[in-house]
């Protein structure tokens, strides 16, 4: 009976075993995604004014842009001979050697002009102005009046905005931000690579922390966070595979996450309390062009382009590929409203609802 009761031991220990082994390996499967096709409109169509409580979407398309809503109406369509620069708020056309910039809403109505030589640059209510020369920088009110202007030493190379301030990367790898009341807090050149450069840069929604890329031969990715009166780098790693183009650089709208063009596609990098907690890269051929967020789903958007194909992946989760598709085109964009995706394509402009079946 002992020898049977031996025997029989190790037969339980491996049942247990397996059956632990099963209940841990259990993942819930992901639900799959529907992408319901809603509408497609031409951008040349009549435009229809909008009411004022409706809410427009930008679009730019090869020289036209403009603004249309959710239901697919174009409230506005305006075309260019040179460039034009447009946000959610405000939209300008300039020329090569723009001498003014006239500001116009999502409604189609003029607003103040701008009697600066540059060229304009909005982030959602936010102007800029990229002053002659390519050093210097100034954001102004829509009043016209200017609230900080900043000259670096050597041409900018990189730039971004957020409500909670603004970010600018110089050629000779400095690093200055600014807060959303126009002081300056940051400024800072990370070193570390024999060739100082700044590639790309993005602050967070707050305006404590700026990510950038910077360098070359050595390149690095760094985190800065605004600590008193000093910057601290919170996380930096080199860079393998490394680029001499521009990047992009992006925070998450909660600034959990940020997001960074590479050569093997998209990089995700988990921020925690005091430093990152994980990077994930995403296989994404070509050049990322742009980086969406739902308002009401899970799901991050990408845009990439590679030849004259381009591609629509939809993260979920922030770092988990759940579905793509592409289409040619010369020109493209996407937009997000509520659950819908709004992507163009040359001439057209396509709403997709996007959700989980």
């Amino acid at each position: 009976m002992r020898e049977m009761k031996k025997s029989r031991a190790p037969v339980v220990l491996t049942v247990l075993f397996c059956i632990l082994y099963i209940l841990l390996a259990i993942r819930p499967l992901s639900t799959e995604l529907s992408l319901q096709s809603q509408w497609t409109i031409d951008i040349q169509q009549e435009a229809k004014p909008a009411s004022a409580t409706e809410e427009t979407i930008p679009f730019k398309l090869g020289q036209s842009m403009g603004y249309f809503t959710a239901d697919g109406t174009i409230v506005s369509s305006i075309t260019f001979p040179f460039k034009a620069a447009i946000s959610n708020t405000w939209c300008a056309a300039y020329s090569a050697g723009n001498t003014q910039t006239t500001l116009v809403n999502s409604q189609n109505q003029t607003g103040c002009t701008l009697n600066v030589s540059g060229y304009p640059y909005f982030a959602e209510n936010r102007i800029y102005i990229f002053l002659p020369g390519g050093s210097a920088v100034a954001q102004y009110n829509d009043q016209g009046f200017c609230i900080w202007q900043h000259e670096g030493y050597a041409p900018i190379t990189a730039f971004s905005s957020s409500q909670g301030g603004s970010v600018i990367g110089y050629a000779d790898g400095t690093v200055i931000s600014y807060t959303a009341q126009g002081i300056q807090d940051q400024y800072f050149a990370p070193g570390g690579s024999q060739t100082e450069v700044v590639l790309g840069a993005a602050i967070s929604p707050d305006g404590k922390t700026v990510a950038c890329i910077t360098g070359l031969n050595q390149q690095r990715f760094i985190i800065a966070r605004k600590e008193g009166n000093t910057s601290r780098i919170i996380h930096h790693h080199y860079i393998d595979k490394q680029s001499n183009e521009q990047q992009l650089v992006q925070f998450s709208k909660d600034a959990q996450t940020i997001f960074y063009s590479c050569s093997e596609g998209l990089a995700v990098v988990e921020l925690g309390r005091k430093k990152a907690k994980a990077q994930k890269i995403i296989p994404i051929e070509g050049s990322i062009l742009q980086i969406e967020e739902s308002e009401t789903e899970d799901f991050v958007y990408v845009l990439s382009r590679k030849d004259e194909t381009c591609t629509v992946t939809i993260l979920e989760g922030t770092n988990t590929i759940a579905a793509s598709f592409s289409f040619a085109a010369h020109n493209a964009f996407i937009q997000t409203k509520g659950s819908a995706l709004f992507v163009g394509k040359d001439s057209k402009i396509s709403r997709i609802d996007v959700s989980r079946s």
